[in-house]
């Protein structure tokens, strides 16, 4: 419930749109229209929430539904995409099952006719054989509000810049039999211009941790003292945890966290 109350909604791109026209850059501008258009991104990033799988999104429409003419009808989990990360045999994710034997997409429950049974509520749409589900290797679809300070990037963190992530969107995806991406094209230009929109989506006040986004002092486990074969016991026949100290900050905030790509490099410098 504390979670909720933390709204990173005032970011360059919320100023924007709330009228004031220097808030983006030219190149930003520029970026936000390749994201709207050419680069197709809003088709999965929209909202608010700048995720097709956020609650306000899922309520309207929990199924989504694909007319293709000549083909069979596409249905999906909506928010939820294969964008041809990785192999699809890999991690099945959403076309998977439950401890239960329950699939885990709401589609293919659809198709059962357990939809209604197990989540309470009718499906927005009557899914049948004669349906494409596109469930198999199709993964949430993250917000994208603060991304510059959240790499790596992807299910698997397989890319570690969004120069990388708008590299592989370009490309529509490595796996182009499954994926759901279309090639765009973009000239480097381009490329660069997305980049830049989407660090407009960084809320400053996340970046540094100031109010309300600060924190107290924290201790997070950090594995043990000793090494591959041997660990100390803490006296209860349990493994003594190393903690890290993250140290308080104010209301006014600091220097911020390093993200998990900078704290990885920094531990790879010190190691050699």
């Amino acid at each position: 419930m504390y979670e909720s109350t933390l709204i990173a909604n005032d970011t360059p791109l919320d100023r924007f749109l709330e009228g004031n026209t220097t808030a983006l850059t030219g190149q930003q501008q520029r970026g936000k229209q390749l994201f709207e258009g050419k680069a197709q991104c809003n088709i999965y990033h929209n909202g608010a929430e700048l995720s097709s799988a956020s609650v306000s999104s899922v309520q309207k429409q929990r199924i989504g539904i694909l007319n293709i003419p000549n083909f069979s009808r596409f249905v999906f989990d909506n928010g939820f995409f294969n964008i041809g990360i990785r192999p699809t045999l890999e991690d099945v994710s959403v076309g998977g099952n439950d401890p239960f034997g329950n699939p885990l997409s709401e589609t293919r429950l659809a198709l059962l006719g357990t939809f209604q049974r197990l989540l309470g509520s009718p499906s927005n749409t009557t899914v049948s054989s004669k349906d494409t589900i596109l469930a198999d290797g199709s993964f949430k679809t993250p917000g994208l509000r603060n991304v510059e300070l959240t790499a790596p990037y992807f299910h698997n963190g397989g890319s570690l810049t969004l120069q990388q992530v708008i590299e592989l969107y370009n490309r529509g995806g490595d796996f182009r039999k499954q994926s759901a991406l279309a090639v765009l094209r973009l000239t480097e230009a381009e490329k660069n211009d997305l980049v830049a929109f989407l660090k407009s989506l960084t809320d400053e006040r996340v970046r540094y941790e100031k109010a309300p986004f600060d924190h107290p002092q924290l201790f997070v486990p950090n594995g043990h003292p000793g090494d591959s074969t041997y660990v100390i016991n803490n006296g209860t026949g349990k493994a003594t945890d190393s903690l890290l100290e993250i140290p308080a900050v104010g209301s006014y905030g600091g220097n911020g966290t390093p993200n998990f790509l900078v704290t990885s490099r920094h531990k790879t410098v010190v190691s050699k």
